[in-house]
C-alpha cells in the first residue's frame, strides 16, 4: 500500500521548508555489473541535518510483478543507520567488487538484473510513501529500462544522478528516466563504473536562491549566497580564480611553484613584456616534454598598469617546464617549473610502489614475476592477499568479467582474474598486474591491468581427471580439465549438473555454454566436457567454453537409423538398416593349411563400427 500523507512525510523526509526548491533523500547511484553481483543502490542526503534511515525502507519487485503496483520485497535498514548532511548511505550485494565493498554501509537482498525495480520509501511495509524509485512495479520492461535515451540502461550500466537533482521523483519514474541526455536526471555509464560510488557531487539549492558571489577566493565573496550569478570578481589582472604568478624583470615570482591537480595558474605582467612559452625550449629548440603544451603570446605592462598574460588548469599530473621567449630573456634565466601532484613509482608490482603518487617519476625498482603455482600454493595459507604481483600467462577462458590464465601444465598452473582493463580473448599471452583476493573461495587477481604481448597463442592441454578428483582438489582450480562419465542428475539447479565416471560426481557449470539448454542433458548420457575449473557456492565445477567443450557421446553418422544430431564423439553404437546401407561378405577363401580368411565390404557412405555384429 503506498498511499501516505504528503505533509506527515515532507516532516520525516529531511525537506526544507523554502518556497522555491525542497530537499530529500534520494537515490544518487544505481549500478548493475557485466558479470558477478556487483549491485548497489547509493542514497544521497542533500539537507544539512543527519537523517535517521529507520522508518526508510527498500521495496522491489522483481521482474513483472505477481500484483502491479504492490511490492514483492522489503528492505529495511540496519539498527542505527543514519546519513548524515552532504554523505551517502550505500546499499549493496554481499557479493560486490572489493571497491564497491570498501564504499558499503550495508549488504543486504540486492539482486536486481535490470528488469527489476527499486524503490526508497517511508514508513511501513502496510503503508508507506515513494521517495524515489528505480523503474516501477507495474510491469516487466524487457530487458532494462530506457534511462537518458539508452535503452536497457538498468541492465549492465552504472547510472548516476546529475549533480543539480536536490530530491527524489517519488513514483514518477518517467520524469527521472527522461528521453534523452539533456532532460533525464541521469548520466548512463558503461558497466562496472565504480569510480563514483561513497560520495556524491552535488550543486543543487534547498530553499529560496540567493543569488550573488559563491566563490570564497573572491575579492566580492557572499558567504550568503547559495546561487552564483557570475559577478565573482579576482585580485589579478586575468580576473580569475586560480594561484598567481607574477613577472617582471626577467623573473617569474615564484619560479618553482607546486599545485594539485585541477589547480588554475594565473600569470600576470607587472613590468616589461614577457609570455609564457611552455612548448618549445627556447634555448635547445627541443620540446620540453610537457604532459600536456600551454603558451600564451607576450604583453607588455608598466607599474600600476598590470597584464595578464594567461591563465592554464593543469588537470595532468607531472612537471612542467616553460620560459619567457621573448628575446634573451630564457638565457638570462627567466625560466619556471610547475610541478603537479605528487611524483613517484606508480607502478603496483614494484617494490617501491607509492600508492599516493600522481605521477610516475621514473623511481621505479625491477619488477619481479610471480608465477602463478606460486600464488596458488602460497594462498592456501593466505600468503599473498591483498598484495599486488605480476605474472605471465595464455587466456584459456573468458567470461564476461572473469577471466581464466594459464602459465604451464599441472596443478597450480591456472588462476582467475575479475575486472580486466583491456578485452581479452582466448589465446592471448599476457602479462598481468593485479591485486591478490579470496572471493568466496575462489582464488582471483581483483582489477587486472593487463598487457598483450602475443595473440593465438597455444593453449596449454586440458588435464584428464576423474570427476572425483575434480570436485574435490584445490590444486585444479583455474586449469583447464577435462573429464567423461554420465550424467548422474540432469538439473542441479542454477544452471548445473552433474557428471559421474563411477568415482563420485562433479559439477558443471552454464557460466560460458549452457549444455542443459540444449536438451541432451538426460540422466544417464554420456558426455565428455572441458574448460578451466571454477569454485562458487561452495562446490568446485568445470565451465565449457562453447558447443565445443561439452560433447555428447552417441551415433554420429548420419545415415544411420540411430543417428544423434546433437552428438559430438561417435561411441559405435551406430545402427544401419535398407538395402542402400548394408555390409556384406566380399571375398571367402580357403586355401591350405591356414590360408583361410573372409572380407567384408561397406558400400555406405558412412562408417560401420563392427562392434554390433558377430562372425559365426
Amino acid at each position: 500500500m503506498r498511499s501516505f500523507s504528503l505533509l506527515i512525510a515532507m516532516a520525516f523526509l529531511g525537506f526544507s521548508s523554502g518556497i522555491i526548491a525542497q530537499c530529500g533523500l534520494f537515490i544518487s547511484e544505481y549500478s548493475e555489473s557485466d558479470g558477478g553481483n556487483t549491485k548497489y543502490l547509493e542514497i544521497y542526503n542533500p539537507t544539512n541535518e543527519a537523517v535517521d534511515l529507520s522508518q526508510f525502507a527498500i521495496a522491489a519487485v522483481g521482474n513483472a510483478p505477481t500484483t502491479p503496483g504492490v511490492h514483492e520485497s522489503w528492505n529495511t535498514f540496519s539498527e542505527g543507520a543514519m546519513v548524515n548532511p552532504g554523505d551517502v548511505y550505500v546499499w549493496a550485494n554481499g557479493q560486490s567488487d572489493p571497491i564497491v565493498l570498501a564504499e558499503t554501509d550495508q549488504t543486504g537482498n540486492a539482486y536486481f538484473n535490470g528488469d527489476d525495480s527499486y524503490a526508497l520509501v517511508f514508513g511501513t511495509e502496510e503503508s508507506y510513501t515513494f521517495v524515489d524509485i528505480i523503474g516501477n512495479f507495474e510491469g516487466d520492461p524487457g530487458s532494462g529500462w530506457e534511462v537518458a535515451g539508452v535503452a536497457t540502461a538498468t541492465a549492465n550500466h552504472t547510472l548516476v544522478r546529475k549533480s543539480t537533482v536536490a530530491q527524489g521523483i517519488g513514483y514518477e519514474w518517467a520524469n527521472s528516466a527522461g528521453t534523452n541526455a539533456d532532460d533525464s536526471e541521469w548520466i548512463v555509464y558503461d558497466a562496472n563504473t565504480w569510480s563514483y560510488v561513497g560520495s556524491h557531487e552535488f550543486t543543487g539549492t534547498c530553499g529560496a536562491a540567493v543569488p550573488g558571489c559563491t566563490n570564497s577566493n573572491a575579492t566580492n565573496y557572499n558567504e550568503a549566497a547559495n546561487t552564483d550569478d557570475g559577478s565573482c570578481t579576482f585580485d589579478n589582472a586575468c580576473n580569475a580564480d586560480g594561484i598567481l604568478v607574477t613577472t617582471g624583470s626577467l623573473y617569474y615570482d615564484p619560479a618553482n611553484l607546486s599545485v594539485e591537480p585541477g589547480a588554475t595558474v594565473v600569470w600576470e605582467n607587472v613590468g616589461g613584456t614577457h609570455n609564457a612559452n611552455g612548448t618549445t625550449n627556447t634555448i635547445t629548440g627541443e620540446s620540453f616534454g610537457n604532459p600536456v603544451d600551454f603558451f600564451f603570446s607576450p604583453v607588455s605592462a608598466s607599474t600600476g598598469n598590470e597584464a595578464c598574460i594567461g591563465s592554464f588548469t593543469f588537470d595532468v599530473p607531472g612537471v612542467y617546464n616553460y620560459d619567457c621567449s621573448v628575446g634573451s630573456h630564457a638565457q638570462l634565466g627567466m625560466v619556471g617549473t610547475i610541478t603537479v601532484g605528487t611524483g613517484g613509482c606508480t607502478a603496483p608490482a614494484a617494490p617501491n610502489y607509492n600508492e599516493a603518487a600522481d605521477y610516475d617519476d621514473g623511481s621505479c625498482l625491477e619488477v619481479t614475476t610471480t608465477a602463478i603455482a606460486m600464488i596458488q600454493e602460497g594462498q592456501l595459507t593466505d600468503t599473498y592477499t591483498g598484495q599486488t604481483v605480476v605474472t605471465n600467462g595464455v587466456i584459456t577462458g573468458v567470461f564476461g568479467q572473469l577471466v581464466s590464465m594459464q602459465d604451464g601444465q599441472g596443478a597450480y598452473s591456472g588462476i582467475w582474474m575479475y575486472g580486466p582493463n583491456v578485452a581479452v580473448t582466448v589465446g592471448d599471452l599476457v602479462e598481468v598486474t593485479g591485486t591478490v583476493s579470496e572471493y568466496n573461495g575462489l582464488t582471483q587477481l581483483a582489477s587486472p591491468s593487463i598487457v598483450i604481448q602475443e595473440q593465438n597463442s597455444a593453449l596449454p592441454t586440458a588435464e584428464v581427471l576423474s570427476t572425483a578428483v575434480v570436485a574435490a582438489s584445490e590444486e585444479w582450480e583455474g586449469v583447464l580439465v577435462q573429464v567423461t562419465g554420465d550424467v548422474s542428475n540432469a538439473d542441479i539447479g542454477f544452471g548445473e549438473w552433474g557428471l559421474d565416471d563411477s568415482s563420485g560426481e562433479c559439477r558443471v557449470d552454464d557460466r560460458g555454454y549452457d549444455a542443459i539448454g540444449t536438451g541432451n542433458v538426460v540422466a544417464g548420457s554420456t558426455w565428455q566436457v572441458s574448460g578451466p575449473l571454477d569454485y562458487s557456492y561452495g562446490n568446485f565445477k568445470i565451465q565449457p567454453r562453447s558447443e565445443a567443450d561439452a560433447l555428447l557421446y552417441g551415433c554420429t553418422s548420419s545415415g544411420a537409423s540411430n543417428y544423434n544430431a546433437g552428438a559430438g564423439i561417435d561411441d559405435g553404437s551406430c545402427l544401419f538398416s535398407g538395402e542402400s546401407c548394408e555390409i556384406f561378405f566380399s571375398e571367402y577363401s580357403e586355401g591350405s593349411s591356414n590360408n583361410k580368411y573372409l572380407e567384408i565390404y561397406n558400400p555406405t557412405a558412412s562408417t560401420v563400427f563392427l562392434g554390433q555384429y558377430l562372425v559365426g
